[in-house]
């Protein structure tokens, strides 16, 4: 935490469809909810995600300018009061973070793609 996560990135093809580029840094608590059929023990519950809770999108990259969104290198500051990442759920939440690129493209459906990230305990 603190430390500076740098993000490449590099389209190749009809880059000229993307119309607009957003890259951001983002962070969420998910809850959880399990199902189990009556009878079947807890061992074989199902957990589902119910909801989440984005606590955190930190711009990286907003733009609709052919050449940066073509390729690009950026730096994001991990902030120091940011939550590590919390993967196992004990039945109740997960934290979660991920660097997300979305791009508006023409007569194509729309990129919106998540990359998980690991943030470390301090």
């Amino acid at each position: 935490m603190g430390e500076s996560i740098t993000v490449n990135h590099e389209f190749s093809g009809p880059v000229h469809r993307l119309r607009r580029l957003r890259i951001t840094f983002e962070g969420a608590e998910t809850k959880w909810e399990g199902q189990r059929a009556r009878g079947v023990p807890k061992s074989r519950t199902t957990w589902r995600p119910a909801r989440e809770r984005c606590f955190i999108e930190e711009s990286i990259v907003d733009t609709s300018d052919a050449s940066a969104i073509a390729f690009g290198r950026h730096t994001v500051t991990v902030p120091f009061t940011t939550v590590p990442t919390i993967t196992k759920h004990d039945g109740s939440h997960r934290i979660e973070w991920w660097v997300r690129v979305w791009g508006d493209t023409k007569f194509l459906p729309n990129v919106d793609e998540r990359f998980p990230i690991d943030v470390p305990s301090a």
